[in-house]
């Protein structure tokens, strides 16, 4: 191996000459490109698909790709939030992907592209459970850190003034995403640097010197770098617990409430028309209306979430609580339909009211996935 860097001319002749064709590239920008116009003929909103849509399609969500649909944290690389966020990844994947490719090959590019992508998937779902996230980011990210990886492996592989040249070029690029993802709202920024550590570290694994030999090993190092990152990642994936779906616990709280209020007003109009006891009817709240009721609270003061999931279950909690102040209220009320029993009642139903539109308009403003 040489001891001193080799010329700019040199260095692209042993690129070309290594790795000829760049198909790699292309191809992954004609699946994001395919899977976008599919989305969109399915009749997602070209602009501004919905969380609903992306979801759909595959993108990740703590919950559902840790809990059972693992696949998520590989489809989630090839959907994207719209034609603009696809339109700028693409573009930078162009760029960079021809690049990597003719220092890694072929199939070393894309075995890093995809792991760097999961390395960005399993970032998101452990930092940030709470949102759902989509797109190619993390993979390119993990392109730039592949690059700082080689340079690092193969510094004398590499003339000096494209050795400062790629590093000022990836070191902007880098560095400007990180501080517009802290400023802009919506971009994963942990996606982004998870891609970048995955890239780098596999990047530099998977490098070799751009001679004859080294060349040579090239599926011996990408046989190896494949199987740890699989391993490795997905040890990752299975030591990460699978917080809640808030949403879906949502929907089952809604649903047991709609099937009790249904029963507690038909004890009511029974206790009215045929005569059954107020003691009667407080002995059925108790027994009936009260118990699935208290151990659903318990089940939702239980479930794992995070972020706003967190505040929303809060507020869900103090509703559901209130909720049952009232159950024990109106069996009050109807085994002592006294003033003060009545006026709790009433008390207890407009706490019901409040904590309900106080949570109604907290889902409206920011729904948490």
């Amino acid at each position: 191996m040489k001891t001193e860097p080799i010329s700019p001319q040199e260095f692209e002749a042993h690129i070309h000459r290594y790795t000829p064709r760049t198909w790699v590239t292309p191809a992954l920008i004609a699946l994001n490109a395919a899977v976008y116009v599919a989305m969109v003929l399915s009749g997602v909103k070209a602009l501004s698909p919905t969380t609903a849509d992306i979801l759909k399609w595959g993108a990740n969500y703590a919950p559902l790709s840790l809990g059972g649909q693992p696949s998520r944290l590989l489809t989630c690389m090839f959907v994207h939030i719209g034609l603009l966020h696809i339109a700028m990844n693409m573009y930078v994947l162009w760029d960079i992907g021809r690049f990597i490719e003719k220092l890694l090959g072929n199939a070393g590019m894309f075995i890093v592209y995809l792991l760097a992508g999961l390395t960005g998937s399993l970032a998101s779902v452990a930092i940030h459970p709470e949102i759902v996230s989509a797109g190619a980011s993390g993979a390119i990210f993990g392109l730039y850190g592949a690059l700082f990886g080689f340079l690092l492996r193969n510094r004398n592989q590499v003339p000096v003034e494209t050795v400062r040249r790629l590093r000022k070029v990836a070191g902007l690029f880098v560095l400007y995403n990180i501080l517009f993802g802290v400023a802009v709202k919506g971009i994963d920024l942990s996606a982004h640097i998870g891609g970048l550590f995955g890239g780098f570290v596999f990047g530099y694994l998977i490098s070799g010197a751009l001679t004859d030999t080294a060349v040579q090993r090239r599926p011996w190092r990408n046989f190896l770098t494949a199987g740890l990152g699989v391993l490795a990642l997905g040890a990752l994936a299975r030591s990460l617990p699978a917080p809640a779906d808030f949403e879906a616990a949502l929907h089952q709280v809604a649903a047991l409430e709609k099937r009790l209020d249904s029963q507690f007003q038909a004890a009511e109009a029974q206790m009215n028309s045929q005569g059954m006891s107020g003691l009667e009817l407080a002995s059925r709240i108790h027994s009936e209306i009260q118990p699935p009721w208290e151990a659903e609270t318990a089940r939702i003061a239980g479930l794992r979430v995070s972020g706003r999931g967190a505040q929303a279950r809060q507020k869900l909690l103090d509703y559901m609580k209130a909720r049952d102040g009232y159950y024990a209220a109106a069996a009050r009320a109807r085994s002592d339909p006294s003033i003060a029993a009545m006026a709790a009642l009433q008390s207890q139903g407009e706490a019901c009211a409040r904590l309900g539109r106080d949570l109604t308009d907290f889902l409206t403003q920011a729904p948490p996935p």
